[in-house]
């Protein structure tokens, strides 16, 4: 017998929704974690480029695959702008994968949810120079493929 329930475990004040999903087929119960991230504000902060090393070295932090290198902090420059809102999960530029902050990082600890590797990331401000290290890169390493 297959069976299936999905459950909404967490929702940030940004919006940023954690979705559990059991599955039970032929006596083997499974657990897949989803994160829902959109833009709810068009003040939140979107970062579009990429750091130097992710091209050099050509890493994907999408692809569901361990990264072996030892990385420097990832350095992301980003333009302030007043009603500037950091959320606890970023939006980014694809290759990127999950830019969270260390609220969320300790949210996916609770849960167990084991096949991530963190990287930090700092933020810089590039009229201000300001650097904002309480962010990571999660990269998934037991990613499945769904359906969006």
């Amino acid at each position: 017998m297959n069976s299936y329930s999905l459950q909404r475990d967490i929702l940030f004040d940004d919006g940023c929704q954690i979705y559990q999903i059991e599955s039970e087929k032929d006596g083997v119960c499974l657990k897949y974690w989803i994160l829902a991230k959109e833009r709810t504000d068009e003040f939140e902060l979107r970062i579009d480029g990429l750091p130097s090393i992710v091209s050099e070295l050509n890493l994907d932090f999408s692809a569901g695959t361990e990264i072996y290198e030892k990385l420097p902090d990832l350095e992301l420059k980003y333009t302030g702008y007043e009603g500037l809102i950091k959320t606890d999960s970023i939006v980014c530029a694809t290759r990127l994968g999950l830019l969270i902050n260390e609220k969320v990082r300790n949210i996916f600890t609770g849960l167990h949810i084991d096949d991530v590797e963190y990287f930090p990331a700092v933020l810089i401000e590039e009229n201000s120079g300001a650097r904002d290290t309480a962010y990571y890169f999660a990269n998934i390493t037991g990613l499945y493929s769904c359906v969006d």
